[in-house]
């Protein structure tokens, strides 16, 4: 009895089996970029520096109004970002609301 378990079994599967597999995995893949590029996990830019020639006479000021325009519009994401948070939210109870009514 336990000779027939030692058999291996083939690795071998239909071309139907293997290209329907593949599409499977490349439709997966797709729902999930798609579902990442909804919710806004998209890619990451580096910020750039802020070059300024020394020989600028106001290099100073110039750095640091740069510096507050980029402060002003990470917080506007944030404000974006919380006011998007906020009406998925009512969406989603409006949602149960109305199932709960039918």
């Amino acid at each position: 009895m336990s000779k027939l378990c030692l058999k291996k079994s083939s690795k071998r599967s239909t071309c139907k089996k293997r290209y329907k597999i593949e599409k499977k995995v490349k439709e997966h893949n797709r729902k999930l970029k798609k579902a990442a590029k909804k919710n806004g996990g998209g890619r990451k830019k580096k910020e750039k520096m802020i070059s300024v020639p020394n020989s600028c006479p106001f290099k100073e000021e110039i750095l640091q109004e740069a510096e507050k325009k980029r402060e002003q519009l990470r917080e506007e994401k944030l404000e974006r970002r919380k006011q998007a948070k906020l009406n998925q939210h009512k969406n989603i109870n409006k949602t149960k609301k109305t199932t709960k009514s039918k």
